[in-house]
């Protein structure tokens, strides 16, 4: 039975959240000012094979023209447990698909700034910490549903004759 009071190592109110990027600087609001594309769905599901679980975690985002009417740019960070590896992030917009592949970290990073800077479609992960990654996207328009899904293999905590397996939701604020 889930427990929706207990984290192991986050405070309940904090969440995955697609947060929108200023187009530029000169843009950019107040710094206690953010705004979000607003969630609209969650899906967990997967795969126990003993003490190692093949996980997927998938997420849906999406905004209305009438809330923002241009193609914006956003952030997302999410947790895992540090105990996890991911095996692969894929992110659709609507019909387009963009499937992560592995590049050191400065040619992943030239590779999304010249996709955003052709106005492209694009993502790129990099992980922040040993349980929060982050997962910037860019070409995201109004009407069009960003589903964002991450695969990872976990390891399940032993505890006695009982095996514990923690899939997070809420990263610290």
């Amino acid at each position: 039975m889930f427990n929706p009071t207990h984290y192991a190592n986050s405070r309940p109110d904090g969440f995955g959240v697609l947060e929108i990027m200023p187009p530029d600087a000169t843009d950019a609001p107040a710094p206690h000012i953010r705004y979000f594309v607003p969630l609209k769905e969650t899906e967990a599901r997967g795969q126990i094979a003993g003490p190692l679980a093949q996980l997927s975690l998938i997420q849906t985002f999406a905004f209305s023209r009438q809330a923002l009417d241009r193609t914006i740019e956003a952030i997302y960070r999410f947790p895992l447990p540090g105990n996890a590896a991911v095996t692969g992030v894929t992110v659709r917009f609507g019909d387009v698909e963009i499937v992560a592949t592995l590049k050191a970290r400065p040619a992943a990073e030239k590779d999304y700034a010249n996709a955003k800077q052709t106005g492209s479609q694009a993502a790129l992960l990099m992980r922040e910490s040993p349980d929060v990654f982050t997962l910037q996207v860019t070409g995201i328009k109004p009407d069009e549903a960003v589903r964002i899904e991450t695969t990872y293999t976990q390891l399940a905590q032993s505890e006695g004759a009982q095996w514990t397996l923690r899939i997070p939701l809420t990263t610290a604020p």
